[in-house]
């Protein structure tokens, strides 16, 4: 569950930023994603 939570904190704050960066900082930021995904 808490797996399950953290996710979904993560999604929360890409939508965050990605709402409020350039399309740059949403390409870097969901490369980071995907590296602390594995």
């Amino acid at each position: 569950m808490k797996i399950f939570a953290l996710c979904a904190f993560l999604l929360l704050i890409l939508a965050a930023v990605q709402a409020n960066s350039s399309p740059e900082t949403s390409a870097i930021s969901e490369g980071n994603l995907k590296k602390t995904a594995g």
